[in-house]
């Protein structure tokens, strides 16, 4: 059994026919077909079934080769379209091929159809497949162009030699440049000083490196400096060089400025608790020892590392003045009754 081959053949001649068909089953395939000489006929081929290749005479007494391929374009079908034609001049071969037929052949020489048909599905295949991964590769495009669009963080783009070729809505309002301002060009965020830096960063990527979560300063349009978590990584061309950088910014500084103001007010409450007389002790929920001040040190005889971690009443036994019994855990009492 052979390999199932539909064929349409645009031919006036059914002997002609027969030996093309004849041709095409010696070399293995089973071709199932269909004649047509119109361009009526070829119309309601075409729509009617699936063909995978074309076989058609040059000249015919109602139809042509030329008008057949004008059809076929029409149809935006890409099939194989071979000419199989007695004898023409080289001129008409040319305009032909330049018109779209895959390739031609002579009547009188039909044994290099099946090899023409063999390689004509292969190249038709690539085509289709290439079609496929281009369909695939504009709709991941156009996902990954909304997402960067939607983004709460800021992306750019950069090329190897460091212009910015795309600049988010998140990064418009990160810095107060618009993407009309910067792409073309360097990025204008970059502080005085911060060039070496910049670069260091720039060439770890173009090497292949990436980087996240590293923490710069960058410049603002009205000149503020902000805190910036920087992640970066190359971005890749279809054959796997390396065509640019991408960045991903977030804004931290507000973090950064609470964290500041927490280390500072850790800084003045340690103080504070350290130098006042009175015994201070802290647990945490679970009644585990957290801090000990001097004071609190000296009255239990426990230091500050021994005693973190700790239960309380293992550091701090309180009993009762009249009894002398132990009296009940005092955080748990605390936690329970506020």
């Amino acid at each position: 059994m052979g390999t199932p081959l539909r064929v349409l053949v645009v031919e006036d001649s059914e002997d002609d026919t027969v030996l093309m068909l004849r041709e095409l089953r010696g070399g293995g395939y089973e071709p199932t077909h269909e004649r047509v000489d119109t361009a009526a006929a070829m119309t309601e081929a075409l729509g009617r079934e699936k063909w995978d290749v074309i076989l058609a005479d040059y000249v015919m007494p109602r139809f042509s080769a030329a008008a057949a391929l004008t059809l076929l374009k029409e149809s935006r079908l890409d099939l194989p379209f071979i000419i199989v034609t007695g004898t023409v001049g080289e001129e008409i071969v040319v305009a032909a091929m330049k018109a779209g037929a895959h390739d031609y052949l002579f009547k009188g020489n039909l044994a290099r159809l099946f090899p023409a048909v063999e390689r004509e599905l292969r190249d038709a295949e690539v085509r289709r497949a290439r079609r496929r991964a281009e369909e695939a590769l504009r709709k991941t495009n156009e996902t990954l162009q909304a997402l960067v669009q939607a983004s709460p963080v800021g992306i750019a783009i950069l090329d190897p030699d460091g212009r910015v070729e795309m600049w988010n809505p998140a990064a418009e309002r990160m810095f107060g440049w618009s993407a009309d301002e910067v792409l073309g060009r360097p990025l204008p965020t970059i502080p005085d000083g911060k060039e070496e830096e910049h670069r260091a960063l720039r060439e770890r990527v173009l090497k292949g490196g990436a980087s996240s979560g590293v923490e710069v300063q960058r410049r603002a349009k009205d000149g503020l400096l902000l805190d910036i978590s920087l992640s970066t990584a190359p971005l890749r061309d279809l054959d796997g060089s390396i065509s640019g950088i991408v960045g991903m910014m977030a804004d931290i500084t507000e973090r950064k400025r609470a964290e500041e103001t927490l280390r500072e007010r850790e800084g003045w409450l340690s103080t504070t608790m350290s130098s006042i007389g009175d015994a201070v002790m802290a647990t945490d929920t679970e009644g585990r020892v957290t801090f000990l001040n001097p004071a609190a040190q000296s009255l239990t005889g426990w230091s500050q590392e021994e005693a973190v971690g700790r239960p309380l009443g293992a550091v701090f036994k309180v009993v009762s003045e009249d009894t002398g019994r132990p009296l009940d855990d005092l955080v748990t009492k605390v936690m329970q009754e506020g």
